[in-house]
């Protein structure tokens, strides 16, 4: 994780991206190239009739100020590392990282995370964690206090090749991200079942749950003992994946969550969401989020 693109927030005197950019880079002597990506309707701000010469002069003097605080922000904070720095005017946040990350080797995104309550509001974090094939860091708003824990979701018993691929990306970042931060391992593992089977009680559910934490445990050395996560820090608990992981991240007090995001594109996916994009509504710790 040596290149490593910050996505700053354009109205904040705080950059907690950054300075959690430059602990990682310092650790292995990385670089660090910050994107200021800002957008304004400024039409609404122009009187009736104004020209586009106009428009663009407030656009440029906005982009200078923009540039100039963050000359005199890196100046003062860059250390050692190697820090570089844009300024962009995009409305969607997350096309434009989308773009830019075609053209540009970066091994990990950086961000503050932001929280929205709304239904049809979509936040730039989920569509990055939908479309973006970076692992993404995301600083919670709102934290407990955390110790040195990192808490990794995998689907333990997939069999689905993309499942398993998107398993060993998590466990392979997971285990840098605790070494940077000098904090242990955990891994869970959800056991989901479908409310319709709970509802229609066809099948033994305590029965059920013990079987497939039995096949759980059995599965688990293969994947787990390569990264030396030890069965006392493998946990498997029954629930959706996004209750069962806010909620052990809340009970080991963990500095940071990781876990996958498949692709998920149209209107009922807007509407149901995935996992990631639920433990960012409930979860008061950092998320890395590792896509497919």
């Amino acid at each position: 994780m040596k290149h490593i693109l910050v996505i700053a927030d354009p109205g904040e005197d705080e950059q907690p991206a950054f300075f959690k950019a430059l602990d990682f880079a310092k650790k292995s002597r990385g670089s660090i190239h910050v994107a200021i990506v800002c957008y304004e309707s400024l039409h609404r701000l122009l009187p009736i009739g104004a020209h586009d010469l106009e428009n663009n002069d407030l656009k440029s003097h906005i982009l200078q100020s923009k540039e100039k605080w963050w000359r005199e922000f890196v100046h003062l904070h860059q250390a050692d590392i190697t820090v570089t720095y844009e300024v962009a005017w995009e409305k969607h946040l997350h096309k434009w990282v989308r773009s830019h990350c075609e053209t540009h080797p970066y091994d990990l995104i950086i961000k503050h995370g932001h929280r929205s309550e709304s239904l049809f509001h979509m936040p730039s974090d989920w569509h990055l964690f939908r479309e973006s094939h970076l692992p993404t860091y995301v600083i919670s708003e709102e934290h407990f206090k955390p110790k040195p824990i990192v808490l990794a979701c995998v689907d333990i018993l997939t069999s689905n090749p993309p499942k398993l691929e998107l398993n060993q990306k998590i466990l392979t970042n997971s285990h840098w991200l605790a070494e940077q931060l000098q904090a242990e391992l955990h891994v869970c593992y959800a056991i989901k079942i479908p409310t319709l089977i709970r509802e229609l009680e066809v099948i033994d559910i305590p029965a059920h749950i013990h079987k497939l934490e039995g096949l759980a445990r059995k599965q688990a050395p293969s994947m787990l003992d390569s990264y030396g996560i030890n069965p006392e820090k493998f946990h498997i608990c029954e629930g959706v994946p996004w209750g069962v992981l806010t909620n052990m991240a809340y009970t080991l007090k963990a500095q940071c969550v990781v876990l996958g995001s498949m692709a998920h594109t149209g209107i009922s996916d807007r509407l149901i969401g995935n996992t990631a994009e639920k433990v960012i509504h409930y979860t008061k710790t950092d998320l890395l989020v590792v896509s497919q």
